[in-house]
Order: structure tokens, then C-alpha cells, then sequence
């Protein structure tokens, strides 16, 4: 029972890329839109944003001061050696903190560029962050948050996408781009994302030639048992036709196995590894719901007609093996590898894109592109052993809820990228 899961150790989680839109109209336009230009800053290495956020609830907090935090060792699940104390963003435990790149915190935003999306905390390097963003650029910041510096020399404007951190070695990324941009396709790094390639096996038929696929691609998974064994889904049909399948690769991307699409899969999907055989996927669409194979995309059986949520959503895997997927309107829950679901969380007008937890609590909040369309919304909450009864966070209320989320096991937080609202850490008690 897999999607690898951020919290990188035990169980797992997994990925998916880009956008849905502002308002009941816009949210099935989302990174369909204009294209946008590249409206990143040039300076590197800048503080983070401490502004205690735009929404007149007064309830953000900001952090603009570097602090210290030694925590005691924790396994992680992954051969790590001993932590450095860490040196990062003063935070308090309870409270959503903005460490906003600069720029990348203006709430509201109804048109592209839509702000943050993937982040993660890299494998056993506390305190190392990775961020994408839609047409922003890649950031990393090496001290929590507290400072960012811009990544990479992706054509620009760098396409909206996601990434994927190979476990056993963190200097090998894999990125995926779709929608709009300049860096269509799929990449591949080996010095942590300050260098980018696309394989020739994948460019030699991205072109929508017969037999071929897009350029255009929504989302990458690794599978956790193998980071060689890749799954991209796209954004746009293959052929220059309404749907399109599933690419796998079982060399690091070097070669592709094309998987045709159902008739009325549509176009931008995300998927999962959920089986340890890696034979076992899970893949949501937009408008034919919730799809599984346990053959290694020879055959499909749809498990839910509820679809996700437009741009692309993630999974996670909780410590009881119960996995969470964020959908349009609710949260979907499942104990049995996805074979079927049932549907918890407050129910919404706009969807959820992510859950995560910390071991012992799961954090979620609903979310739309470039601000959700029923106003400032708090983080809810449940026991990661419970999962179907959720709460409000605390009192404080946000524009729009996470893209995708993180969590830090050894310095205990929970890094949460949420659009146009920004990057936001909390730090967690026990």
C-alpha cells in the first residue's frame, strides 16, 4: 500500500500539477486561461515576506525573525544522519506563519499567475525547502523559509508544474510542466534543480504524433519502491484528440510505455502508486471521476463518479494505512488501497487539493485557484486515526486553502502552499 507519502519516512504520499479557478465560472477554467507573463522577482537570497497577510480577520501571524529549534532525533523511516540544530523562522505552536517568498503573498488574485503550488521538505536535510509556483518560478530556501532564493534554468516563464525528490538521492529531481509557459514537458535534474534536461525518449514523441503524446503534462509520480518508475499524466488529449492516457517509464524517464485513455477520460489528470506492486494505480479526472487499475494500466475499473478537483490533487497516506485524496467538494477516504471511497470532511462549493499529517493530527483546508469562492476559510483538522470527523484548526481565516502541503518529522512542522495566499509554516506540539 503506497503513494509514497511527504512525510519522508513510514507510509507514504504522492503528487500532481496546476490550477482551477476564482469563481463558480472560473473554476472550470483554472490554468486553462491566458497565458500569463513571468511576473517573478530577480533578486535571490531575499528574506521572506512578514507581512501578517491581506484579509481584515487579523488572525495571520508572520515571522520574520530567525530562530533555533533543536529537536531530538526521530526516524524519519530513511538512512539519515544526525540533524544540525535547526536555524529558521521563530514560530509558534498552533499558528499558521506567513514565509512568503517575496511577491508570492497577494490573496485574491482572479487571473494568472495563481502563485504557489508543490512543496516539499527534502529527505533527511531539515530545514531545505523546494517550491514550484505557476509561472514563477522554482525557489528553495535552506533555512526553513525564513530566506528564498529562485532555482534553476528552466526556459522562463517557468511552466506551472510539480516535482519529485528521489529519496536516495536528493540531488535527483524530476519536474513535470503543462498548461502555459515555457517549460513544457517533463525534466530531469541531478544537482538539485539548478540544472534542468529533458530525455531524448520523451521528446522524440512528445509532438502528438500518432502513437505519441503531448508536451503538455500535469503530473509526475514516483513510485516509492523504485524512483525509477515513473507515471506522467497530461494536460491536453493525445493525438490532438479529447483524451488523454497515462506514459510510464521504468528508466528514470529515459524510455516511455504509452497507456491509451478510457473513452471520456478527458484531459488533466493526477495519479498514484497504491499498491506495493507497483502495478496498482489510482488516477483522477475531471469529469469521469476516480479510476483504478491493478495491472499496470492493461485494464481500468472506476471506483467514484466524484471528480477531482480541477488542477491536479494529491494523496497521503495516514499512519494507519488509511489514504486521503482531495476531490471537488469533499475529501476521500479510503481503506482499501483506493478500491473504494467514502466522503468526510466539511462539504464545500470548491474542492480540496490536499491533506497531510504530522502522525498524529491531519491538516486540510478547502482551496481553489487564486482564492477560493466562499471567502477566508480556516485549516480544519482531525485524528490521524479517525479521518471522518474534522474541526476548525483555530481562528485564523485564509483566502485560499493549500495547493499541496509538507511536513518536517524532525523539527515538527507543516509547511503549507496555498496559491495566491502564499507559503504558510506551523509549527506542531509533541
Amino acid at each position: 500500500m503506497t503513494p509514497r507519502r511527504r512525510f519522508h519516512g513510514g507510509p507514504l504520499l504522492v503528487l500532481a500539477t496546476a490550477c482551477g479557478g476564482t469563481d463558480s465560472a472560473a473554476a472550470t477554467e483554472g490554468l486553462d486561461g491566458a497565458e500569463a507573463p513571468n511576473t517573478a522577482g530577480t533578486a535571490t537570497g531575499t528574506s521572506a515576506a512578514t507581512s501578517e497577510g491581506s484579509l481584515d480577520t487579523g488572525a495571520h501571524d508572520s515571522g520574520s525573525e530567525a530562530g533555533t529549534t533543536t529537536a531530538a532525533p526521530v526516524d524519519v523511516g530513511l538512512d539519515c544522519p544526525p540533524s544540525a540544530p535547526f536555524s529558521g523562522p521563530a514560530l509558534t505552536p498552533g499558528r499558521w506563519v506567513d514565509l512568503s517568498p517575496p511577491g508570492l503573498h497577494r490573496p485574491y488574485g482572479e487571473a494568472p499567475p495563481f502563485g504557489c503550488m508543490d512543496i516539499h521538505v527534502v529527505p533527511c536535510e531539515p530545514g531545505t525547502l523546494l517550491l514550484t509556483t505557476d509561472s514563477e518560478g522554482m525557489w528553495r530556501s535552506d533555512d526553513g523559509g525564513a530566506s528564498w532564493a529562485q532555482i534553476g534554468d528552466l526556459p522562463q516563464p517557468v511552466s506551472p508544474g510539480v516535482l519529485e525528490i528521489d529519496p536516495a538521492d536528493t540531488q535527483h529531481l524530476v519536474y513535470v510542466g503543462g498548461v502555459r509557459g515555457a517549460s513544457l514537458g517533463f525534466w530531469v535534474s541531478h544537482d538539485r534543480g539548478d540544472h534542468w534536461t529533458t530525455p531524448a525518449g520523451f521528446a522524440a514523441h512528445a509532438d502528438n504524433s500518432v502513437g505519441g503524446w503531448t508536451n503538455d503534462v500535469y503530473h509526475v509520480a514516483a513510485d516509492p519502491s523504485d524512483f525509477d518508475h515513473l507515471l506522467l499524466t497530461f494536460h491536453s488529449g493525445f493525438e490532438f484528440a479529447a483524451d488523454a492516457g497515462v506514459l510510464e517509464s521504468t528508466d528514470g524517464g529515459q524510455s516511455w510505455v504509452r497507456h491509451d485513455p478510457e473513452p471520456g477520460w478527458g484531459a488533466g489528470h493526477s495519479i498514484w502508486f497504491v499498491g506495493d506492486d507497483g502495478a496498482t494505480w489510482l488516477l483522477g479526472t475531471q469529469g469521469a471521476g476516480y479510476w483504478r487499475t491493478t495491472d499496470g494500466g492493461a485494464t481500468w475499473t472506476q471506483v467514484l463518479d466524484v471528480d477531482m478537483q480541477h488542477g491536479g490533487v494529491d494523496a497521503y497516506r495516514a499512519a494507519d494505512g488509511t489514504l486521503y485524496v482531495g476531490a471537488v467538494g469533499q475529501i476521500l477516504r479510503s481503506e482499501d488501497d483506493g478500491a473504494t471511497f467514502e466522503l468526510v470532511g466539511p462539504p464545500t462549493s470548491d474542492g480540496y487539493y490536499a491533506v497531510i499529517g504530522d502522525g498524529t493530527t491531519l491538516y486540510a483546508q478547502l482551496a481553489n485557484t487564486g482564492g477560493n469562492t466562499t471567502g477566508p476559510q480556516p485549516y480544519v483538522v482531525s485524528p490521524e486515526g479517525d479521518g471522518v470527523t474534522w474541526t476548525e484548526q483555530n481562528d485564523q481565516r485564509f483566502s485560499d486553502g493549500p495547493y499541496r502541503m509538507d511536513f518536517d518529522p524532525v523539527n515538527r512542522i507543516v509547511y503549507s502552499a496555498n496559491w495566491n495566499e502564499g507559503v504558510w509554516a506551523l509549527a506542531v506540539d509533541g
